[in-house]
């Protein structure tokens, strides 16, 4: 099972994103599909969400495929294929973001990768790798890879567990208050997984999670939902300690944003602002859950906007919900 994180750059505002903004309020919707490839034989290998609004959207998903035996000199060849979202979400009922089929019918090919792009590089640098560029056709943008292989036993304890979660916050700091200062900050969270990477000396943030933002709200309460533990935090740190006493938790970086709606008329796309984040992982989210109902704050955390060397306290997260499934 591999791991391929692929944040785009620099994506050109092109003729299908704009005559897509200009009919459907600015909605910009990016997904993209993987084609994996094995002697030349290309399938379609996964399929993520889209990301609305962004031109440099950041996905990870979780590519399963069997191979077979490789040779040293043997390349794993996936091709990327991004399309501008144009179809509606298919739902029904109460269902999580995970539950919810997505319909791809009316999405318009925007780009592909130009080449086949061989991970197995990536694979054997591990979580160390810089990660590899590569260039879109028809020059409309570019596509950074990160691969990783998530560990076998890993895979073979959690591949089919799920954490199911529900976030809300508390006073939060306004950062959005308007010219006659009656706005209120538009909050959305993102989770992120933190990868330590000692021989580069920083860290690389993965972000595997987005919510949807509430609009004008200083005290959002988001619905629950459920992530794919092994996409999650690779099933690193869900064992006894006694199991794995080197095992370290995988770091979990929770950052609240303020989402800013793109104006058609001035032509601004969306923006956002942080506003603060705290560092947590799985284990700590089930230790916090809330005893006293979501207003309790008791083993609320808090959330930090840090600025050099200082950190302002901007609210505070209360996890509602934190359940291993």
């Amino acid at each position: 099972t591999l791991r391929v994180t692929i944040p785009l750059s620099n994506i050109s505002n092109s003729k299908h994103i704009i005559v897509f903004a200009r009919t459907s309020f600015n909605l910009i919707r990016l997904s993209f599909i993987a084609l994996f490839c094995i002697d030349c034989n290309l399938f379609i290998l996964y399929k993520t969400k889209s990301i609305k609004n962004c031109l440099s959207p950041n996905w990870c998903g979780k590519l399963n495929f069997t191979c077979p035996e490789l040779d040293e000199d043997d390349e794993i060849n996936i091709e990327i294929s991004i399309y501008d979202h144009n179809g509606n979400h298919k739902s029904s009922g109460d269902k999580t973001t995970e539950e919810k089929e997505h319909n791809y019918d009316n999405d318009t090919l925007m780009t592909t990768t130009e080449t086949l792009v061989d991970i197995k590089p990536l694979l054997e640098e591990g979580i160390e790798s810089e990660g590899m560029t590569v260039d879109c056709t028809d020059g409309i943008g570019t596509v950074t890879i990160h691969a990783t292989q998530i560990p076998q036993k890993n895979l073979l304890r959690h591949e089919h567990a799920t954490f199911a979660f529900q976030l809300r916050c508390l006073n939060l700091l306004n950062v959005e208050k308007g010219t006659m200062g009656l706005d209120r900050t538009d909050p959305f969270f993102e989770i992120a997984k933190k990868y330590k990477r000692p021989t580069k000396g920083r860290p690389r943030l993965q972000p595997v999670y987005r919510s949807e933002v509430i609009a004008d709200h200083l005290n959002p309460c988001w619905d629950r939902d459920i992530i794919d533990i092994l996409h999650l935090c690779d099933g690193i740190g869900l064992d006894n300690a006694s199991d794995n006493d080197d095992e370290e938790d995988m770091t979990l970086v929770i950052t609240v944003f303020d989402g800013t709606e793109p104006d058609t008329f001035l032509s601004q796309p969306f923006t956002r602002t942080e506003v603060g984040s705290v560092e947590t992982s799985l284990r700590a989210l089930q230790d916090s859950v809330t005893l006293g109902g979501n207003g309790d704050t008791t083993n609320a955390m808090r959330l930090k906007r840090h600025k050099g060397d200082r950190a302002k306290e901007v609210g505070l997260l209360v996890v509602l919900k934190a359940e291993l499934r």
